[in-house]
């Protein structure tokens, strides 16, 4: 039975917001240490061809590349599109959204010379028929450029990604329009929603999933009946990486909050569970898993 382990010291709670319960340890696996993180709580390309460059870019020094394929304008890696597979992977100041199973070189994350940051997300509620969001592996490194004075972090990012409101496994319960709905649960029961004592009370949603291999989508928040729908569920992250993870920036797949009714209701439809972020490293540094 493999003993599970705290993270070191200087690595703390991965940065995940509200509306997720988090369960972060190191345990060996396969000579590799694993980050397991449980969260309850897209973008096409213009047409433009990526960049491919075989010279360091200026402040570019997380890419020790050679040569990379380097984003600079959205784009969307489709599900079973292996034209990358096997490169190093920059993504400069713009969002490469990226579904399903990928084998890249090396990934790195950092903004461009105008401060907008790198994303690398998936597009809502994908799944495959058999992996939900992304599952990236790298054979190298990864390395997700943080914030520096008034800089932009740059971010690996499924925020939203998750279950419609009303719908997954932990969708939390709609109610009518006098009382809140409830919450979405995923790795930990949704919270209840209510109105303060008087009205209608409506359950948070039940936890589902593997608490020490999370690969779920989250589910969304109740819905008030005649109103917005619930708050989304958080996506779904996966990472096997062969080298050093650095995350200087952030992880997340917070889900979305819920919407208020309308004018001069009080009533709040409930926000969606945190989904699910899975890392596989041999080494894991930065300051990127403190909340700021």
């Amino acid at each position: 039975m493999l003993r599970q382990k705290r993270l070191v010291a200087g690595v703390r709670a991965l940065t995940l917001g509200c509306f997720c319960t988090v369960m972060f340890v190191l345990v060996p696996h396969d000579g590799l240490w694993r980050s397991t993180v449980t969260a309850a709580g897209e973008n096409s390309g213009n047409g433009a061809a990526p960049e491919r460059s075989e010279e360091p870019q200026p402040g570019a020094a997380l890419a020790s590349a050679v040569q990379a394929q380097v984003f600079t304008v959205d784009t969307t890696i489709a599900n079973g599109d292996t034209t990358y597979d096997g490169l190093d992977i920059v993504v400069r100041g713009c969002t490469v959204t990226v579904n399903g199973a990928h084998s890249f070189k090396s990934l790195t994350v950092e903004r461009n010379a105008g401060n907008q940051p790198g994303v690398v997300t998936h597009t809502p509620e994908f799944f495959n028929g058999t992996i939900y969001g992304m599952k990236l592996s790298l054979e190298g490194d990864v390395a997700i450029q943080g914030s520096d004075g008034g800089l932009a972090a740059s971010r690996i990012s499924a925020d939203g990604c998750g279950q419609a409101g009303g719908n997954g496994a932990g969708a939390g319960e709609s109610c009518c329009n006098s009382g809140g709905a409830g919450g979405g649960g995923y790795g930990g029961s949704g919270g209840s929603g209510g109105s303060g004592g008087s009205g209608n009370t409506s359950h948070g949603g039940a936890s589902y999933g593997s608490p020490v291999a999370p690969s779920a989508l989250g589910s969304g928040g109740g819905t008030i009946e005649g109103n917005p729908p619930g708050g989304r569920g958080g996506g779904a992250v996966r990472l096997s990486v062969g080298g050093t993870l650095q995350v200087d920036g952030q992880i997340t797949a917070n889900g979305s909050i819920g919407s208020r009714g309308g004018s001069g209701n009080d009533n709040y439809s409930g926000g969606g569970s945190g989904g699910s972020i899975w890392v596989s490293a041999r080494q894991l540094v930065g300051n990127g898993f403190q909340n700021s």
